[in-house]
């Protein structure tokens, strides 16, 4: 049988291994894993995945001083993971990497090379920038170009607004805070129509949609009721259910079946958040989806990245 797709498997190129650790107070108590084109290449034969999609991790902007370089040095990594690509077709494809989407026309500029030149997947964006989560108005114009090309947009979260608790053991961001920076910008994107007015893109939010599928009869209850948005609760619900979902980190019976009951059928896709996490723990929550959404996963990446089909 052909190999499920990976949609949230990390990238650390040699770039941003130097920046992080230029920066190592913006880590937040996170150590970064090692990561090699020949271990990404390892683990998908080990786990018997047949594609990952690379991201990178983590925004640019927060590692370098000088904004004048952001754009290039996500340019030097898309170049670099289209080349790994390139010499993988088959077994590897990227989101592109974007300057922050506060500076649209830097954005849309690599957005354009991106998806045009280098034949990205898709994109990867952040759950927030400087503090404005995905929906504010300052990013439609991204939203604009992103849905008029029908893109895949990975959504993220990121280290805004969120310090770890540090007694009596560290509780970096990712263990907890990440899930609800995805509810968060999901429900934002909502709220502020984002989801509607902007159907052509297939936002997949990570980690399982945070904690979306938990809280959504609330959230959709109490925005309508306050008036939030002028939409009804149902119409709230359906937009919810129109995300694309992965599965890193999040690979555990229970939250797969909440998982299933919730979404779109078609809509869950595999992700194994390597680095982050190794072959054998991947191979579980592998077996995990498998168990509960069987072919589901698979034919939803191919639906998603219709290029590899022809490698099936």
């Amino acid at each position: 049988m052909p190999g499920t797709i990976d949609t949230h498997h990390h990238l650390i190129p040699p770039r941003f291994n130097e920046l992080w650790f230029a920066n190592i107070e913006k880590a937040r108590g996170l150590h970064l894993p090692s990561w090699s084109k020949e271990g990404t290449l390892q683990v998908i034969d080990q786990v018997g995945l047949g594609t990952a999609i690379l991201s990178l991790g983590h925004p640019i902007h927060p590692y370098v001083d000088d904004p004048a370089q952001v754009a290039p040095i996500c340019r030097e990594i898309n170049e670099y993971t289209a080349k790994f690509r390139d010499e993988h077709p088959s077994k590897i494809g990227f989101f592109a990497t974007l300057p922050p989407l506060d500076e649209p026309e830097a954005c849309i500029g690599e957005i354009q090379y991106g998806l045009d030149q280098l034949k990205a997947d898709g994109v990867v964006i952040f759950s927030s920038y400087t503090g404005r989560y995905l929906g504010h108005k300052d990013f439609r114009a991204v939203w604009e170009e992103l849905n008029r090309r029908e893109a895949v947009v990975l959504i993220h979260p990121g280290f805004e607004g969120m310090a770890p608790i540090e007694e009596p053991r560290l509780l970096a961001a990712p263990i907890i805070d990440w899930t609800h920076e995805t509810t968060r910008t999901a429900v934002h994107l909502i709220t502020t129509n984002i989801m509607r007015d902007f159907s052509n893109c297939k936002v997949i939010l990570s980690h399982a949609g945070g904690t979306l599928p938990y809280i959504v009869n609330r959230a959709a209850n109490l925005c309508c009721r306050l008036r939030i948005v002028d939409k009804t609760e149902e119409e709230f619900i359906e937009e919810a259910r129109g995300f694309y979902i992965d599965v890193a980190f999040s690979g555990h019976e229970p939250q797969l079946r909440l998982l299933k009951e919730f979404v779109k059928p078609g809509h869950v896709l595999f992700g194994s958040d390597y680095p982050w996490e190794h072959g054998e723990i991947i191979s579980e929550q592998l077996a995990a989806t498998d168990k509960v959404f069987a072919e589901e996963t698979r034919q939803a990446g191919l639906k998603l990245f219709p290029r590899l089909v022809q490698y099936q």
